[in-house]
């Protein structure tokens, strides 16, 4: 700034000019995926696994429901007797 003669706002308005005016270069090789065949059997869609993950949670929770109800009431026809 002291050898242009410039203040601090155009200095810095002249080195953002200069550096968004280059070209900017990839460092690296584009990654590419290449795709593989995942061995699904026919009718299988892989972008719904999440439903079927879903389904199993609310499977899993009726089973434990019923398990926990099935306790229960053995715990109190044992309190009755």
């Amino acid at each position: 700034m002291r050898r242009t003669g410039k203040s601090f706002k155009e200095t810095v308005h002249d080195l953002l000019l200069a550096g968004l005016s280059r070209e900017v270069k990839p460092a690296a090789k584009q990654f590419r995926v290449k795709a593989r065949p995942m061995g699904l059997k026919a009718g299988i869609d892989p972008s719904r696994f999440h439903e079927f993950d879903a389904e199993m949670d609310v499977d899993r929770f009726l089973e434990v429901s019923s398990r926990l109800a099935l306790s229960a009431k053995a715990t109190k026809a044992a309190k009755k007797e």
